[in-house]
This record gives structure tokens, sequence and C-alpha cells, in this order.
């Protein structure tokens, strides 16, 4: 598949251009060539790397007016002098970054060369090499250049492509800080980077000289079942390490491409920030110290997200179209080697412990050999010559105008720019198309299962080491299962335990790789595992019971000092407990302890008893990804002082860039690299040190899904800020996570990115459900996928939040609002959510009283007559509002004369919660929404006051 010399060739590909390529455009190839000869690499012909760099320039650019000696009739932009960089998904926005001009280009070149030869070791002889320790040694001291140079071009190409950058910014490099995160590929078209583009080349080129057709093609790959693997828990641990593993086991088939052709092949997801990814190539390429974050903010997040599952069960990739079928399976058998090989470590643990027979070994290969689906689809990057071709499979909608646009921008550079323009967007619905078609192909048919059904899962059989030679009876069979799995009971838990496993459970062979592989993987010569450190402190990844109880808890260590009341042992016994009647040993230990802390005013209520599952979900993400959704013009793009030259006439008149500036920006490689990588950074700085800050733990984050548990006081305070994280444009991340910069950043320092900005049609929709910690885990996370889907995205209408209470006693109750939308009843501007937030004081305060939350349904009758059409409302809107304020007026504590003005305000509130259509149409009145603020809402003799309103 490759020739010998495939890294050295790939490596000069990404060095075609220099880094610091903006600084200095008319001598950028001279400083290319010192660059590649300082790193023993032979410096590509230009024809070696034209037709890649021409291919990949044209998928991502326009074609656009060059240097003329005229100023007036001149393209070109001096970047030092204006530093900007555009937004590629949202119109209008863009950011001046942090570079002064104050360090000459040929500075950044000189100071380049010196981290570089530091970071290299190339200024070292072998003996100086041979005496450093580990964590000073540099790349040089692993690979030798002289003697084996294709593995010193594959280590260097990992160094450039995954810790350069992050280099750069730490050392400061030129004084350019967190601007070297940003630098454009082309000062021109500032939408995209030139770390992007030197990766893209790189593929191009590689995958070109690779296939005997000089053809190159896009593949999507994924892994099912998700939901079905993840979802089906009893244990919110379950249902992480199943996120853990999925996200790996996508990692395991990307893992593999890159080693295969390089990271730069993967479109999307993003590697960069990945911990999975910076484990492996520390390891392998002994990168370490190269990828350590010195920023000690940053390094928290990073910490804290280590074990998020951030692979989504879907990538994209290039190769060279030869190759791409054999890419795909040797890719399956990759994942479903490494699935084996983890599962059989659990196996081997549970023989192991449980003295085993053949009849569990068979049984639990049995059900691991064929559980996951593969699929893939290929497609040759279209060409301008396929017209025809296209017809036949897609819709003309779906790429004609990106055709007449890529062959208007193709003709500028004459026989040439036709033959490597390309058609990506129309390739990536091709693909999408093509998966899709797949969908109800199973690649594998699973085996038969008999017997006792695991309840978690309900589609294998539990494990037991019961033989089934000669006679038996079913009898005889229940009696093996369940001498089997008291075994496992009592070897697994502590005792009068049952964290590990319940008193009565048995689980197959898949639900017990997630249940026992932190236990499994502890043991033996595991530990150098990439997912050995993963999963290290899973035994003390909380439980429902402890979430829900967290504020008592911390307010028992705060009041009874000396406590334990994180002790294992009183988290059981919570959780087995109901406090009702309570008279055997563990009860009594518990009442004690309940006792003890009311007696320092902490009280154990019905309240604690309850946690906030959050399920959040980009909206309309196919949209996106596919460009519909993109609001980025051509114009907007460009470099402000390019637009400004346009608006003369005068200025290249013919330009095909100039007909299109008010024309959507088409779909291509670096929009999906700007969402991927804008996706990664959101989950990694901008959900993780959320939820971490909020005391909650964030069970997955891949890409645009985020699966969360949090106290009852967080959710709702976590949903809103992930929601404002998600629409951010360009942010620099520091303590608090992610903050949004505009207009110019003035700080060099930290790290810069950007997210999926503001815009019509870029939203997420979230879920809260409000449930008993000892409600079965399934239910609960069945609801939450319901209330996201049935209700935030269809009920609601998308860019949504809804929220259920499920409460162990009485029906659901459900509250649904979109981010900003406003409360018409309300005299001055407010939103829905605010409002909602508001009630949340009030019943913190007690100026609602439990009255009121339960008598407002009876308003329904009297409120209707005044609400049969929107103008009816309008009119009526008094009436309504009176009719709310009038109970409001006989609820809660005193009678205040700020408590009387507060109650106006309240009835405002509620009325924009509880009308939400004409009393003509279905769920048009909704009286759940102060029932759910009270049981959201802190108890003031909890210390009730919440951060956005203080």
């Amino acid at each position: 598949m490759k020739n010998l010399h495939y890294w050295q060739e790939k490596l000069s590909l990404w060095l075609h251009d220099p880094v610091h390529k903006a600084f200095d455009i008319r001598r950028h190839e001279f400083l290319a060539r010192e660059i590649t000869d300082l790193l023993h690499i032979p410096s590509p012909a230009k024809d070696t790397y034209q037709n890649a760099d021409m291919m990949a320039s044209g998928l991502t650019r326009a074609a656009m007016p060059g240097y003329d000696t005229n100023e007036e009739q001149s393209g070109a932009i001096v970047f030092s002098a204006s530093p900007y960089v555009t937004h590629p998904l949202v119109a209008g926005l863009k950011l001046r970054l942090p570079i002064t001009g104050k360090t000459s280009a040929a500075e950044i070149h000189e100071s380049l060369k010196v981290l570089l030869t530091k970071d290299l070791g190339l200024n070292k002889t072998h003996e100086e090499l041979s005496t450093l320790p580990a964590e000073e040694k540099p790349l040089s001291g692993y690979f030798n250049w002289k003697d084996t140079p294709e593995e010193w071009a594959q280590a260097l190409y990992f160094y450039l492509f995954f810790a350069l950058q992050k280099r750069l910014r730490l050392e400061n490099v030129g004084g350019l800080g967190g601007a070297w995160d940003l630098l454009p590929a082309d000062s021109r078209m500032p939408d995209h980077s030139l770390w992007h583009h030197l990766g893209l080349t790189s593929a191009i080129g590689s995958a070109l000289s690779s296939d005997p057709e000089h053809e190159i093609s896009l593949t999507v790959f994924s892994l099912t079942p998700v939901q079905a693997f993840i979802g089906r828990a009893r244990k919110l641990r379950d249902h992480w390490l199943g996120s853990v593993l999925l996200s790996y086991l996508a990692f395991t088939g990307i893992r593999h491409i890159a080693e295969t052709l390089g990271p730069d092949h993967i479109v999307y997801p993003s590697l960069h920030d990945q911990s999975l990814v910076e484990t492996w190539i520390g390891k392998q390429f002994h990168l370490e110290r190269f990828l350590v974050e010195h920023d000690n903010d940053l390094k928290e997040h990073r910490k804290n997200g280590a074990s998020i599952a951030s692979f989504p069960n879907k990538f994209v990739f290039l190769s060279a179209t030869s190759h791409a079928e054999e890419l795909c399976r040797s890719c399956e058998n990759a994942m479903q080697l490494e699935w084996l090989r983890v599962a059989r470590i659990v196996k081997d643990y549970l023989a192991t412990r449980m003295q085993t027979g053949p009849t569990m070994n068979d049984l639990f290969e049995h059900q691991i050999s064929d559980y996951w689906q593969f699929g893939h689809a290929s497609c040759r990057l279209v060409s301008l010559n396929d017209k025809d071709a296209l017809r036949q499979v897609l819709a003309e909608s779906k790429w004609q105008a990106e055709e007449n646009t890529v062959a208007a921008f193709a003709k500028m550079y004459g026989q040439s720019g036709m033959a490597v323009a390309r058609l990506y967007g129309a390739t990536h619905s091709l693909v999408q198309s093509l998966l899709a078609a797949t969908k109800y192909k199973p690649t594998r048919i699973r085996k038969p299962q008999n017997g006792e059904k695991c309840p978690l899962c309900g589609e294998h059989e539990v494990l037991h080491d019961f033989s089934q030679t000669g006679k038996f009876s079913a009898g005889d069979y229940k009696d093996a299962i369940r001498t089997f799995w008291q075994a496992v009971h009592g070897r697994e838990n502590s005792a009068g335990s049952s964290a590990q496993v319940g008193k009565n459970e048995r689980i197959c062979s898949v639900c017990a790789v997630k249940r026992f592989l932190p236990r499994a993987l502890k043991q033996g010569l595991h530990e150098n595992e990439l997912l050995a450190s993963i999963v290290a402190d899973a035994d003390r990844f909380p439980a429902t019971t402890e979430l829900a109880a967290k504020r008592y808890l911390d307010k028992l260590d705060s009041k009874v000092p000396g406590h334990p009341s994180k002790n294992s042992r009183l988290i059981d016994a919570l959780h087995e407990s109901e406090l009702d009647g309570l008279d055997d040993g563990v009860s009594s230990a518990v009442r004690t302890i309940i006792a003890a802390g009311k007696a320092n005013e902490v009280e154990y209520t019905n309240r604690d008893k309850y946690y906030a599952l959050l399920l959040m979900d980009g909206d309309k993400m196919g949209h996106l990804v596919n460009g519909k959704t993109l609001t980025s013009t051509w114009g907007d793009v460009l470099h402000p002082e390019l637009t400004e030259k346009f608006s003369k006439k005068s200025f290249h008149p013919d330009s095909p860039l100039r007909a299109r500036l008010e024309e959507k920006r088409i779909l291509n490689p670096a929009v999906h690299a700007a969402i991927s990588e804008g996706l990664n950074s959101f989950a990694r700085y901008g959900v993780a040190p959320i939820v971490e800050r909020l005391s909650g733990r964030l069970i997955y984050a891949g890409g645009d899904d985020v699966c969360a548990v949090l106290p009852l006081d967080a959710a709702l305070q976590a949903a809103r800020a992930i929601q404002t994280a998600y629409c951010l444009g360009f942010v620099r991340y520091g303590k608090e996570g992610a903050t949004e910069v505009t207009g110019e950043s003035q700080a060099t320092t930290g790290k810069l990115g950007m997210h999926l900005g503001k815009a019509k049609g870029i939203s997420i929709s979230g879920a809260i459900v409000i449930a008993h910690h000892k409600a079965p885990l399934r239910e609960v996370l069945r609801d939450a996928h319901t209330v996201l889907t049935g209700i935030a995205k269809n009920r609601a209408g998308r860019n949504a939040l809804a929220i259920r209470l499920k409460k162990r006693s009485g029906g659901d109750r459900d509250l649904w609002l979109n981010w900003n939308e406003p409360n018409p009843f309300c005299l001055l501007p407010e939103s829905l959510l605010t409002s909602f937030e508001l009630l949340m004081q009030g019943v913190t305060d007690e100026v609602m009283g439990g009255r009121l939350l339960y008598s407002l349904a009876n308003l329904e009758g009297a409120i209707a007559p005044l609400a049969t059409t929107a103008e009816d409302i309008l009119i009526n809107r008094e009436k309504i509002i009176r009719l709310i304020e009038y109970e409001v007026g006989h609820s809660g504590k005193g009678r205040s004369e700020e408590r009387l003005i507060l109650k106006r305000q309240f009835a405002e509130r509620l009325a924009g919660l509880m009308i939400r259509r004409t009393s003509r149409e279905q769920d048009w009145f909704n009286p759940e929404s102060a029932i759910v603020a009270r049981f959201l809402a802190i108890p003031q003799h909890q210390g009730g006051r919440h951060e956005y309103l203080v």
C-alpha cells in the first residue's frame, strides 16, 4: 500500500509551507527549505506538491486577486499590520489577533528554528543524547534520522501535527502566544488555519501518489449499536463505562487510519486535545513532554476531562481510491480484535475469580463475537467531468451551485486548475447517502440466544457455568445461575454492600464487560493499557444516591466535623433505606447520622432523594455538516481590507469572486474541520469545566452530544451555561472554561479557538429529567431521550429546553421553553427562561407558597375563554394577569409592601410560562412550571440563593 519512503514524502508535503508563512509570503518557499534542511528532510520539488497544494487550496478557498505592483489592484494583505481572522460558519464574525507587528518575520523564523532544535535535539551528539534523563530527552534521543530515516520521519510528523502548535503557543514564539492557534492559511481569506491546510495538502498528496489512477476518495465509517450499548445500564457507572468503551472503539478505528496513513487523513472528528490520542502518541512516539499543557487552568480542565467519552461512533477520512475498501476492512478487523481483546480481559478476570470451566468461557465468547455492526461507504472525490454520472445519483439542488462556483474559480488557473478541481460538498452528500442506504443491512447476524435473558439488555443469556451434559432440568439450570451469581456477589462486593453487584443481579457478558472492566484492568499486567488510567477511579464514580444527596452530604461535612459522610457504606445505606420504619442495624446507623445532622440544622429531606440527568444535542447537525445552515458568505470570510477593495467597481471587475460575494460559502474540508474542532473544544473546555464546577459528572461529550448527571439545584444553570458555550464565536480558554472574545483579542497568552457561533440554524436543545435516586436508570435514560426528542425538539421546535419532573408517586410533570423566547406577559423585556429562574427564586424566598403551586391548575377554565385566539390573549392580557395575581396574593408568607409589588411580577412570569398557545390548541395550558420550579429551587433553610440571581 505504501512506498518505502512514505513518511518522508508525507513530511515533505506538510513542510511545503512554513508555519509562519503569513508573515513573509514572498520568501515563504525559501523559509520552508531552511526548515526542511534543519529537520533532515528532503525539500519537495514543486511539481511533487503543487497538484496537492492546488487541490487543497481549491477545496477550501476562492480564486482571489494576488499581489500587484499597482496597490489599487493588489489583493495582497500585510497580515502583521492587519491580523484578522474570520469565522467560517457565521456571517460577519471576525477577530483581530493580538499581533503587534513588533517582531519581524526574520525573528519569528529564527525563534522557530531555536524551538525545533531544542525539542528535536538537532544540535546534540549521540553521546550527549544517551546521558539525558527521559524527561529531558528530545525526539532524536529515540529516533535516529541517519540510520532509520523513515521512523524518524513518522515520529517527526506526529510531533509537527500534534505538538508544534501547542509548543509555539506555550513558548510564546515570536511573542504571538495564542495567535499561533488561529494563524490563517491565506491572509486574504483567513477563515481556515494554516495547520489545516498543511494537513490537507499532505493527506491529498499521499493519497494521490498511492493510487494508480491518482484518485482520492472520501470514506465514512460507523460503529453501531450506540444507545443499545450505553443506555442499557443499572448504574451510572455502567452508563459512563459503556460510553467510554464505545468512544475507545471508535478511537481504535481512527488510530488504525492514523497509524496507516497519517492523522492528517482524518477529516472529522478532530484529533487535537484528545486524551486518548495524546496518551497513545505520547507513548508510541515519545512525545509526552511536548504535549504537556503548562497553563494551570487548562491543565486542570484537561485532567478533569480525561475520562470523558469524547469520540462519536462515526468518522470520516481521505484515502487513495484504490485502497479505500481494503482500509475499511482492516479498520473493522482492528476494532473487532480490540473489542475481543478488551472483553477477554474481563472474561479471564471472572474465570479466575470464580474458578469457572469451559461453559462460561464458551458462553462469553459466543456473546461478544458478533455484537458490533460496522458500516462504511466510500466515494471518489467528484470532479468537474462527473456531472452526467452525478445527475443519476444525486439531485441537482445538492451540487449544481457548488459545481458552478468551483468551475468558475478553477478557470482562473487554466487547464491545471480545471483538472484538480473537486466537488467536496457533493461527494460528502453522496457518501452519507450511501452509508444511510446500508443502515438496514447488518454486517453480522447475531447468533441465537437461549435460556434466561439478561435483565439489563434483554438480549443475551445471563452468564453461568452450568454444564449441559447429560440430563438436566430447568430447576438445575436456575439453581446453577443463582449459585454462580451469589458467588460473584460475595466476591465482588465489600462486606454488607451491593455497590458492585446487586443482591439478585445477573447479567450477560456484554454487560459484564461494562461492569467489571475497571477491576479487571487492575489485575495482572494491564497497567499500561490506554483504558487503565481512564477507568482507574471507576469505583468512585458517584451513584445516583450520592448525587441526589450531594448538598446534604456537603452540609453534613461542614456542620458535623469528622463525620464520614462520603463513606461508601453510608451511601449504600441511604440507597437501601427509605428511612421509614428503620429497625435493622444499618438503618439504625443511618438514623444516628440523620439525627446528628438534624441537631446541627442539616436535614435529610425528600428532595435529597432526587437528582438531575441532563441530555443535550445539537439541532439539525446533519444540516450544518452538509452546509445547509452556514450563514457566512464569500464576502464574510474575506479579510476586511479585501472586502473594502471589492466595494470599488474598478477592483478586478471580472473576478468570479466579485459575482459571488453575497453567495453562501460552499461546504469544504476546512468548514468540517472548523465544526469538528469547535465541537471538540466546546466539549473539552466548555462543557467539562461547567459540569465540574457545579459538582456534576460528565458521562459523555462527543461532538454535539452531552450527557451529565448533577445535583438538582445545578441542572438548570448547567444547561444554560452549556447552551451559551455552544453558540460562542471566537473564544479564549481559561479558569472559567470558554470565554467569548470579540473585536480584538488583547492578551497574547492563553489558548484561542472558535465554537460554532450565533446564527439561525445553529442551536442546541436540552432535556433535564428530575428522577428519584432509586428509579431504574434505564427508564430515566429513556425518558431523557423522549423528552429531548419528543418535547424539546419536536413540540418546542428545537433551540429549546424541556424539563420532566419524574416523581416517585404521581404522573410526570413537563415544562418546555425556547432558550431566548420572550415572555409576552412581562411588562419589561424578559425571556421565559429568566422568568422560570426568578420563579425558582420566588419559591426560595417563599414569596410563593405550596398551595399556589397546585391551585394554578384550577385557573384553566377561567382563562380559556380569554385566550381563544392570539388577538384575544393580547386584548385580555391584563385580565389574565389579574386572575393569576389574585392567587399569588393569597400565597406565600407575609404581606409586606415589597411582597405585594413582587406578586405582580410573579403573575406576569407565571402567565407566560403557563399559557403557551391559544386555548383552541392542544397543550395550550401548562401550570406545571410552578411545581417544577419549586422542586428545582433550593429551600431557604438550606441556604437557597442561585448564582445567576446573586
